[in-house]
C-alpha cells in the first residue's frame, strides 16, 4: 500500500460514525434483519482479491483488548506512522467492534477464550502477514 493511502485515511478521521444498520433495521421488530436476496440463493462466491495483499511492505500487529479511550486519535496515530515508516498496522482484536474499522484499517478477529487458543490464532495470523513484531494498543496510546 502506498503512503498516500494513509494520507487519504488521515483526511477521514472525524467525530462523525456511521450509522449501525443492523440497529435500525431491527428497531421495534424483535427479529433478525432479512437475508438480502443477493445472500438467499446460497453462499457468495468471494472474489480472491479479498484476499491480496503487499508483500513490499511490512506489516505490524496491534493487539486491542479493549475499546480504545480516544479512537480518532489513535487512528491518526496509526495512520501516521504507517505514512511515515512504510509500515501497514494489521489491528488484532476479539473485540466485535474496534472502531478503527470505519478508517479503513484491517481488522482481524481473535476468538473469546483461553490465552492459549487466542495466541495460537494470533500465532496464525503472525505467520499469514509476516509480521515480526505485535504491540499493544496500550503502547501506541502513549506515543507522543
Amino acid at each position: 500500500m502506498s503512503g498516500d493511502r494513509w494520507f487519504d485515511v488521515i483526511a477521514r478521521v472525524s467525530a462523525d460514525a456511521p450509522a449501525d444498520l443492523d440497529e435500525i433495521l431491527n428497531a421495534g421488530s424483535g427479529t433478525e434483519a432479512p437475508v438480502p436476496s443477493c445472500l438467499a440463493d446460497g453462499p457468495a462466491v468471494l472474489s480472491s482479491r479479498l484476499w491480496e495483499r503487499d508483500d513490499a511492505v511490512s506489516h505490524i500487529g496491534i493487539r486491542i483488548d479493549r475499546p480504545p479511550r480516544d479512537v480518532r486519535r489513535l487512528a491518526l496515530r496509526l495512520a501516521s506512522a504507517a505514512a511515515e515508516r512504510g509500515v501497514v498496522p494489521i489491528i488484532l482484536s476479539s473485540l466485535g467492534r474496534t472502531g478503527l474499522e470505519q478508517y479503513g484499517f484491517r481488522v482481524e478477529r481473535l476468538p473469546e477464550g483461553p490465552p492459549e487458543l487466542v495466541a495460537l490464532f494470533e500465532s496464525e495470523l503472525r505467520k499469514f502477514w509476516d509480521m515480526p513484531i505485535v504491540i499493544s494498543m496500550s503502547d501506541v496510546e502513549t506515543l507522543g
